[in-house]
Order: structure tokens, then sequence, then C-alpha cells
């Protein structure tokens, strides 16, 4: 499944609450009573950042992140990118977003723990380490990195559902000179508790962070513990 997502801040001087409430209200409204956003869309899920968690997100970059699934056969990502239809949204988005600092990308699924969406979702948002290829960072990440974490004993115990999102590059756009993510993982655990658990195991140091190593650039991943809400749901 091919999936668009957009990186958005909210607009200076727009308190959290505000930016929440025109993105939650008025934006959705204009996104759900337009058919032709959904002649390609299967379904649309904003995610609500959360303020950071000690020992497991640091403070978040972003207020919002829009998750935006295309039905199988629909245009390629480039025509979708460029699709005049999504003008009349861009429009609103300067109500409330910050359209200088904006980043958007299309990604590929690929789900690598088939559990469920239950409990809370984080994101981890790797780069790629220098003197690496997009195709050879997305080659580890889904050969290597992926199949380390299926089989960790913390994230097998702890881990609901584990799916990354692999970049594709020709299709990233950014304002404000933002160095775009290379992926997306995305995690689903029963609590904050249990996200913790896995992060501090020793298997997670002893496997996947020193695998990271081999693939993700300095600084590591950013996470994000976010709220999914579905607007519109699949079609």
């Amino acid at each position: 499944m091919i999936r668009k997502f957009v990186f958005l801040k909210r607009k200076p001087g727009l308190t959290h609450q505000a930016f929440r409430d025109h993105w939650h209200g008025p934006h959705a409204s204009v996104i759900s009573t337009r058919p032709e956003f959904w002649k390609d869309t299967a379904r649309y899920v904003q995610n609500r950042v959360l303020p950071a968690v000690a020992d497991v997100t640091p403070e978040p970059q972003w207020d919002g992140l829009v998750q935006i699934e295309l039905k199988d056969g629909a245009p390629s990502s480039a025509e979708i990118r460029d699709d005049p239809r999504n003008k009349e949204v861009s429009t609103d988005e300067g109500d409330f977003v910050d359209t200088d600092q904006r980043v958007q990308f299309f990604a590929e699924e690929k789900v690598v723990v088939d559990g469920p969406t239950r409990g809370v979702k984080i994101l981890s948002l790797p780069r790629r380490r220098a003197g690496l290829s997009p195709a050879e960072f997305s080659r580890h990440y889904r050969e290597v990195h992926g199949e380390l974490v299926r089989r960790n004993e913390a994230f097998t115990k702890y881990a609901n559902r584990y799916v990354q999102h692999h970049l594709l590059a020709d299709t990233v756009k950014a304002t404000g000179g933002f160095v775009p993510y290379d992926g997306i993982s995305e995690f689903w655990f029963d609590s904050l508790d249990h996200a913790k658990a896995a992060w501090a195991a020793p298997s997670y140091m002893a496997e996947l962070r020193s695998d990271e190593k081999n693939f993700v650039g300095s600084p590591p991943s950013h996470r994000l513990i976010v709220e999914e809400i579905i607007v519109v749901p699949g079609r």
C-alpha cells in the first residue's frame, strides 16, 4: 500500500488547542465533503502529536501528521502530488499551518509484525547514514532491520504491531530547508510502560540499536507519540 504523509507545524502565534480545533474541525470537513478527494483515497487519518514523555520521546518537532492511504490502482504518487485538486485543501491549511515549515512525501508500507492497532501509537523517524543511497538504506531497513525487530525478544513480548514505511525519494516536497526523513517506523503498544520496557531491554540495545548504526545517521531516529484520529474510515 502507498501512503502519503504530511508533517505539520502550527501557524506562528496559534496555540496548540487552536491548531487542533481547526485541523479536526473545519479542515476535516473540507476533506471529508470533497468527493473528488476520495477518488483515489482509501482512508484519511490525522495523527495528533502528543507531548514528550521521558525515556520514550523528546520534545516534538511537529504538531500533526497527515496519513493518506491510496486505493489500489490509483495514479502514480507524482500525479497525485501535483494534482490541482489539492489546491483547495492547501489554501485552507494556510489558516492554521505554518506553510514555511512543512514536509510531505509518499512511502510504501511493509507490515513486519501484523497485530492490532490498539493502545499507544509511536512513530520513529530515521534518516539514512551518510554515504548510503536511498535504495541502500531502504534495503537494509527492510531486509535486515525489519527481520531483527520481528525476532527481537523485547519487541516480540511488548509490541502489538510494527509497520515500516519506505520513502519514495522522488516524491519529497519540503519547505524551510528541512531534511526529510527516509522512512517511518510505526509501533503499537498496549501502554507506555510496554514501550519503555521494549526500548530499555538489553536485547534492544544489543541487537537493534547496534544495527541502527549500520544504516541510520546520527543523531538517532526522532520519535513521536501520536493520537490517531480517523477522519473518514476506509472506503
